[in-house]
């Protein structure tokens, strides 16, 4: 349970704009989200979905199971470390922007309106 605590805590502090984000919307919107901020939401990380899928456990076990019947399991250590974290780290950086500029547009709404 802590192991799991301590995950999510690492995962909140890297995603600061998203969390801010996320408190945004529940201030603004509450049960009530727009259709135009849940299209545009998901227009933008639709195509993120496809690297999101790279970091579930099947590409981690799929991989895993490559390199052991292929007799090099030590790669399987590289993908991990090297591959899937890189991935982790671009679709973090790209969400972290896209939360942000929702963000912006939520203000700027409010202001216009």
């Amino acid at each position: 349970m802590r192991a799991y605590l301590n995950y999510t805590v690492q995962q909140e502090r890297l995603s600061k704009n998203f969390q801010n984000l996320r408190k945004k919307v529940a201030a603004e919107f509450g049960d009530e989200i727009p259709a135009w901020f849940s299209g545009e939401y998901r227009r933008l990380n639709l195509p993120l979905m496809k690297y999101y899928a790279i970091l579930t456990t099947n590409t981690r076990i799929i991989v895993m199971a490559a390199c052991v019947l292929s007799d090099v399991p030590w790669l399987y250590f590289v993908v991990e470390i090297v591959g899937i974290n890189l991935v982790m780290l671009g679709v973090t950086a790209r969400q972290e922007r896209l939360s942000a500029g929702l963000t912006e547009d939520i203000d700027a709404r409010r202001v216009s309106a």
